[in-house]
């Protein structure tokens, strides 16, 4: 998978878990994990981050072509 195609299906992701995080709020479903009911504060945290994650992987996704791979494009290289 090159990078473009991972900034989309990131994006996509991401965009789920933000819609689910918002019906969640919306309708008050309850969250338990063993005996932890997971607070509804939490998805009101997630909602904002998980946009946002969306929204940066599209805009990864289509800048400039997308990330460019190879010599002289993309993330920089440390070595």
């Amino acid at each position: 998978m090159g990078a473009k195609s991972y900034c989309l299906v990131s994006a996509v992701v991401f965009g789920l878990v933000a819609i689910a995080h918002l019906l969640r709020v919306i309708y008050r479903w309850p969250i338990a994990v063993e005996a932890w009911s997971i607070p509804l504060w939490i998805s009101w945290v997630a909602v904002p981050v998980a946009v946002a994650l969306s929204i940066w992987g599209i805009w990864m996704w289509n800048v400039e072509g997308g990330p460019r791979e190879g010599p002289g494009g993309g993330i920089p290289r440390l070595d």
